[in-house]
């Protein structure tokens, strides 16, 4: 899947061992269900989202408990690395389909809440 987003593009590697080095500002993000119901009038999800964001493409970090960072003098590199929880419950008529959509929206929404908040005010 590609898309273009107003910050460039962005594409969608579903790979079952993804790449850990891209030569691009990369977003790398898991999602883990933790349980779901869903019935043609009811649904509730819980989602877990690890997310870590490379500006220099590489997220080979991003398992790690503990990360050193000796930066050379080249390029300043950001990196941002965290997990939302995302908890959704709906109601009224709506397929299975059209649910999973609406989760990928809402974590797709938050992830760029949190990029945001951690890209304008760093700690």
């Amino acid at each position: 899947m590609q898309g273009q987003a107003n910050f460039g593009q962005v594409a969608v590697l579903g790979t079952p061992t993804p790449p850990t080095r891209l030569d691009v500002p990369t977003l790398f993000v898991e999602v883990a269900g933790q349980g779901n119901l869903w019935t043609p009038v009811y649904a509730r999800e819980g989602l877990e989202v690890s997310l870590a964001y490379a500006s220099d493409g590489d997220v080979s970090w991003r398992n790690q408990t503990s990360v050193v960072m000796v930066m050379p003098n080249t390029q300043p590199t950001v990196r941002v690395s965290g997990k939302l929880q995302v908890e959704d419950s709906t109601r009224g008529l709506t397929s299975y389909p059209a649910y999973q959509r609406h989760l990928g929206r809402q974590a797709a929404a938050e992830i760029v809440k949190a990029l945001r908040q951690a890209l304008t005010n760093p700690v």
